[in-house]
C-alpha cells in the first residue's frame, strides 16, 4: 500500500450527528452536514488545508420547516463547487424531505428543486452535476441544468 492510499485525517473536532461529507470538485474544501447544540442542523464548509477552522456556516430556512428550525439530511457540492444541494424536512413534518439548492459563495438564492413526500436517505452528486437520492425505496436523478427529475431503476 502506498502513501496515496492511506487515509488522511481532516479534523479532530468533536462532531455530533454528522449526516454527510462532500469534497469540492477541486479537492480544496469539504462540507459537513451535522447538528450543533444549541442551534440545530447546519452545513459547515472547511478548507482541507485548515480543517480545524470553519470557513462558512450555512443554515438556510425552508418553507414549512419544523418549529425548531430546518432539519437537514445531507449536502453536496454542485456546479463546480459554486452551489450546494441539500435535503431538508419540509411541510412541517420531519419525514417529508425535499431537495434544495443554495449558493456556496453567498449562502443565498434558495431554490426548491423537488416537491414531494417521504424520507430521503442520502444525496450524492455525479461529476456532471446530476444529483441522486432515494425516496421511499425509489431512486431518483435530478438534472442540474433543467431540474428535471427522473426515476432510476434500482
Amino acid at each position: 500500500s502506498s502513501a496515496v492510499d492511506a487515509p488522511v485525517q481532516l479534523t479532530d473536532q468533536e462532531l455530533y450527528d454528522v449526516r454527510s461529507l462532500s469534497i469540492s470538485p477541486d479537492g480544496k474544501q469539504f462540507l459537513l452536514c451535522l447538528s450543533r447544540y444549541p442551534i440545530g442542523s447546519v452545513i459547515e464548509e472547511y478548507a482541507v488545508d485548515q480543517p480545524l477552522r470553519i470557513k462558512a456556516t450555512f443554515q438556510p430556512h425552508v418553507a414549512g420547516e419544523t418549529s425548531s428550525g430546518a432539519i437537514f439530511g445531507g449536502a453536496a457540492y454542485v456546479h463546480d463547487g459554486m452551489d450546494i444541494v441539500f435535503t431538508a424536512a419540509s411541510a412541517g413534518c420531519e419525514f417529508d424531505y425535499n431537495v434544495y439548492q443554495i449558493s456556496a459563495v453567498t449562502g443565498s438564492h434558495l431554490l426548491a428543486l423537488t416537491h414531494g413526500q417521504g424520507a430521503i436517505n442520502a444525496i450524492t452528486v455525479d461529476r456532471d452535476g446530476t444529483s441522486f437520492f432515494v425516496r421511499d425505496g425509489h431512486s431518483f436523478a435530478l438534472d442540474p441544468n433543467t431540474r428535471a427529475l427522473r426515476e432510476e431503476k434500482l
